[in-house]
């Protein structure tokens, strides 16, 4: 089982698989051989499959999804905000004009990463109302 320590290691395995332990060990707030554990065990696990390289200009642009939110009370979001910075999976968060208040972009995740966010935003109490656009394919 995955909980959000792992989820946070992921991520910034995400952004750089070369991050060191020490580094790992400072942002998530574990032990370096905590941190050693748990990668360990997602790598036995089958969750890290892999560790690889990315060159600028090739492959995924990192995007995962776009969650547009219409807040209940824009100037209550001190739960929200704080779970958007801490998550580990949104890449950039933009106040947007029109029915929505925000634009959450989230980095490539998986279905079960993403039913998880969205539960964890829904739980804030701060939410009137969301929308998830998941990219499919990258036209350019």
């Amino acid at each position: 089982m995955v909980d959000q320590v792992d989820e946070k290691i992921l991520a910034i395995l995400r952004t750089d698989a070369r991050t060191p332990v020490a580094e790992i060990s400072r942002r998530v707030g574990r032990s370096r051989t905590a941190v050693v554990a748990r990668i360990a065990r997602l790598e036995s696990s089958g969750r890290i499959a892999r560790y690889t390289i990315a060159e600028r200009g090739q492959g995924d642009d990192g995007l995962g999804a776009i969650i547009l939110v219409q807040m209940i009370n824009r100037g209550e979001t001190q739960r929200f905000s704080s779970l958007i910075r801490t998550s580990g999976w949104v890449s950039a968060c933009y106040g947007v004009s029109g029915e929505f208040d925000l634009a959450v972009v989230l980095k490539s995740l998986d279905p079960d990463v993403l039913e998880r966010f969205m539960r964890d935003l829904i739980a804030t109490g701060e939410i009137r109302h969301s929308e998830t656009l998941v990219k499919i394919l990258q036209d350019f």
